[in-house]
């Protein structure tokens, strides 16, 4: 196991008592949700109770009266609208709510989302200059756009008006277009900057006058798939819509649910990132996005099963299509001490395009070091980057970009291709760059802890006053608990010894505990060996009897 840095969050007792006071609550809780940004009660209860009703208006947004008075007239003169989304889950379900909100105000309306290999991300002139000639008079980006400062000036020249509507960062030049919406305008005084490109197309349907239970549970899945923080509008779109789909309010999730070995009455945030949104990307990342935009919008149910059924197909194939790579990719590790350098980077022969940023994120988390990894075709080499923090992989690729035919992306993640015979070079330059900041810091994992678990809090009832804070996710994650001097008192490894099963005494309380991924430690642990533990908790039942159990982050032993 790699070290980790535990970080606890900083105590202030006299808040911590005054809120809880105030509130009614154990103070643990409180200290969670003012580790989350709630310094006031009413903070705490706004958190605690997310409401339709505090969602901000959405002509707040700069240029939305503009985009409603644009699109009114187009529905009302019967012009071709396209709607221009991207392929990941975020771009397919703000595709699908505004087509769905426009249907409804009976529009001419249809969705162009384009190839990820053959057009690759955001609008491009060959799309516009196609719906052009497809008859398409208004063009409205979802999740994308804010850069297509040429598209607009060729939609401009083609006689299409263009209203962006995405929330990435914005550059200097907008594009000169009807509307430009994003809440990261530099000049925006929208209160809320963190949408995802769903939770934008929905404040476009709300200004149009669309808004319902369907349109927020599909914004839901967008907002939870793209990890966005869920505070503020995001928790509670995120928290209503995933309240709808538990009742079944989306039956073509209904099925895929089931498809997948799940049940929809159980859906949370969890079950929404892990089973529901990679079946949904695998279409853009292994064959075409358009099926998963028409298991959003299609009414007919034997059409649902079916791509329910292709969907979980493509995701098995995105599935072993990853390990395959991932095997080759540690392979090539251990062959050439790749890991030894501070980017790990590895090219290869025709490794899946859309797969490729999945096993970069894999082999970051498991060597915890920057991860270039690069498929190659053609001459031609296209690339997916992972950084971890505290190393700016855009800013690298930046300092490498001689090299590079385009890059694009963030600190934490980036794009890239370049031509194949100045692989090496590019690789070397990288890495020379980079070492000096690896010789001047050190990086490792970092677990930032809640709070402590106290021994009145080891039973279940206490999970049970933690729901309160899901859904859980960027922003809110989990609350990891510090298990102070606990005592061991049996430990053994299972499933082939890669997991352990940890039983332990706190405070004269029993508890279990499950480490994955750590069975190896089970050997070496004695009964009366005394550990402090990071471990987020959870619900065993067994037979039908429930305990808590705790789910270890990580582990120090107490000298």
């Amino acid at each position: 196991m790699i070290k980790k840095k535990w970080i606890a969050n900083e105590e202030n007792p006299g808040l911590i008592e005054k809120l809880s006071l105030e509130t009614g609550y154990d103070d643990s809780l409180v200290r969670i949700l003012i580790n989350r940004k709630n310094h006031t009660a009413e903070d705490i209860e706004g958190f605690l109770n997310p409401s339709l009703k505090n969602l901000f208006d959405p002509f707040l947004l700069n240029d939305m009266k503009l985009a409603v008075e644009r699109i009114k007239l187009a529905i009302s003169d019967k012009e071709k609208i396209y709607i221009y989304g991207d392929y990941d889950v975020d771009g397919v379900t703000a595709s699908s709510l505004l087509y769905t909100a426009l249907k409804e105000l009976d529009a001419l309306v249809d969705i162009y989302i384009p190839d990820r290999e053959a057009e690759g991300y955001g609008l491009n002139l060959a799309a516009v200059q196609k719906i052009h000639e497809l008859g398409g008079t208004l063009i409205i980006t979802v999740d994308c756009g804010i850069t297509s400062v040429s598209e607009a000036e060729l939609s401009k020249k083609l006689g299409i008006d263009m209203i962006v509507t995405d929330h990435h960062t914005c550059p200097e030049i907008l594009p000169d277009c009807v509307a430009v919406i994003n809440p990261k305008r530099k000049d925006s005084t929208y209160p809320f900057s963190e949408l995802c490109g769903a939770g934008v197309a929905l404040k476009l349907c709300s200004a149009l006058g669309v808004i319902n239970d369907t349109l927020l549970s599909i914004a839901a899945i967008g907002t939870v798939a793209d990890i966005v923080p869920l505070v503020s509008e995001n928790r509670i779109i995120a928290a209503y819509g995933i309240e709808k789909l538990k009742e079944g309010i989306l039956e073509n999730i209904n099925i895929l649910t089931s498809v997948a070995g799940s049940d929809y009455k159980t859906i949370n945030a969890r079950t929404l990132g892990f089973t529901i949104a990679p079946r949904i990307n695998a279409a853009g990342r292994m064959a075409s996005a358009k099926e998963a935009v028409e298991f959003f919008i299609t009414k007919d149910k034997k059409r649902m099963i079916e791509l329910s059924e292709y969907l979980n197909s493509l995701n098995e194939e995105r599935q072993a299509t990853e390990r395959q790579i991932t095997e080759e990719a540690k392979a090539l590790i251990e062959k050439t001490n790749e890991d030894k350098n501070p980017v790990i980077v590895l090219w290869n022969e025709g490794w899946h395009e859309g797969v490729i940023g999945i096993v970069a994120s894999r082999l970051t988390e498991l060597y915890y070091k920057p991860c270039v990894l690069i498929s190659v075709n053609n001459g031609i080499a296209k690339g997916s980057s992972r950084s971890i923090k505290g190393f700016n992989i855009y800013d690298a690729l930046k300092g490498v970009s001689s090299y590079l035919i385009k890059f694009g992306g963030h600190s934490l993640a980036a794009g890239l291709s370049l031509y194949e015979k100045d692989l090496l070079e590019f690789k070397e330059k990288l890495n020379e760059n980079s070492r000096e900041i690896f010789e001047n810091n050190s990086f490792f994992p970092e677990i930032t802890l809640d709070c402590e678990l106290k021994a009145k809090n080891i039973n279940v009832e206490y999970f049970e006053f933690l729901k309160a804070l899901e859904p859980f996710g960027m922003g809110n994650p989990e609350p990891v608990f510090l298990i102070k001097n606990a005592q061991v008192k049996s430990s053994f490894s299972f499933s082939m010894d890669k997991h352990m099963r940890l039983n332990l005494s706190k405070d004269g309380k029993d508890l279990e505990t499950v480490g994955f991924g750590l069975g190896s430690y089970a050997p070496s642990l004695r009964s009366g060996d005394k550990l402090h533990l990071a471990a987020t908790l959870g619900i065993n039942e067994y037979k039908g009897i429930k305990r808590l159990q705790g789910v270890i982050r990580d582990i120090k032993l107490v000298k």
